[in-house]
């Protein structure tokens, strides 16, 4: 049968409109905007900048791990993390960073909350899935030689593996080693970042995580960095300025209210440490994404 006749046959069988005026919806209202692709073969940054874009990871080799929102995820090859914009996230150093391959594909969206179902969770790609990345691929190389001149639309098979992701509803994978044990190095980062995270609102004392790791000071300061590639005081700052970001962003809490949740003891150490860490200060990074 010919494509044409294929056409025909799925024509025959429309049947008659309820009405004129209506048809069928779409999930996508907005569509994503300001695409890239890039390729990790190398030991990530643990330190990350706030944005406002979605980070869709693809890891094609080497487990890593990645905490995300005070939660540690095991995250192997073959499965997909998206992170979403202002979630604190940092990455944990690798056994054999020589063997990493991971793909990032970031994007913007006005309607984050048709992801939510993909938040907070790591999930293994059918080969259907790794079609539609792949397709995307060839799309973004597509873009990167040719621009707008280019046949296909990277954001049109961005679009098609979102979908298909969304539709799956997979069950939740290696949050906080939901699946299979944890290495060692991984718990350890897993119990001090989600204590960190829950307990933001207030000062968090070295000799408290230690407390908790039954570790001395001096000791957690060590192990911490030498598992996360970042001191834990700069990890512990990092995470409250992640959170506040997110705030300024997407509520109506006053700036002085923020600092206070975020566990910063005045405004002006919060503006301080805002400005060193973003390049601006709170009000302004507020009124810059607010427009």
């Amino acid at each position: 049968m010919t494509v044409l006749a294929k056409i025909e046959s799925l024509c025959r069988k429309l049947p008659e409109p309820k009405s004129y005026y209506f048809g069928a919806e779409t999930l996508w209202q907005a569509m994503p905007t300001s695409i890239l692709q890039f390729h990790r073969r190398r030991q990530l940054d643990a330190t990350s900048e706030c944005h406002n874009r979605f980070v869709l990871i693809f890891n094609m080799a080497e487990q890593g791990g990645v905490v995300i929102d005070g939660s540690m995820y095991q995250f192997r090859p073959g499965q997909a993390l998206l992170i979403f914009p202002y979630q604190s996230h940092h990455f944990a150093k690798f056994e054999n960073p020589h063997l990493i391959s991971w793909l990032f594909t970031t994007f913007e969206l006005s309607d984050q909350e048709l992801l939510l179902p993909l938040r907070g969770k790591a999930f293994s790609l059918d080969d259907a899935d790794l079609i539609r990345l792949m397709g995307l691929g060839q799309a973004f190389h597509g873009w990167l030689e040719e621009g707008t001149k280019s046949e296909t639309d990277p954001a049109v098979e961005l679009v098609r593996l979102l979908t298909g992701l969304l539709q799956k509803q997979r069950p939740s994978l290696n949050v906080a080693g939901s699946e299979g044990p944890m290495t060692a190095a991984h718990d350890f980062v897993e119990r001090l970042s989600r204590h960190i995270y829950e307990h933001m609102d207030r000062e968090i004392k070295t000799a408290e995580l230690a407390r908790l790791v039954a570790l001395s000071p001096s000791r957690l300061r060590a192990k911490f960095k030498d598992a996360m590639g970042i001191p834990l005081g700069g990890f512990i700052r990092l995470t409250r300025i992640h959170k506040a970001s997110g705030l300024l962003q997407s509520t109506e809490m006053s700036v002085t209210e923020i600092a206070a949740h975020c566990g910063f003891d005045s405004l002006f150490s919060f503006s301080r440490a805002f400005r060193q860490q973003v390049g601006e200060s709170p009000q302004a990074f507020r009124k810059r994404q607010l427009g």
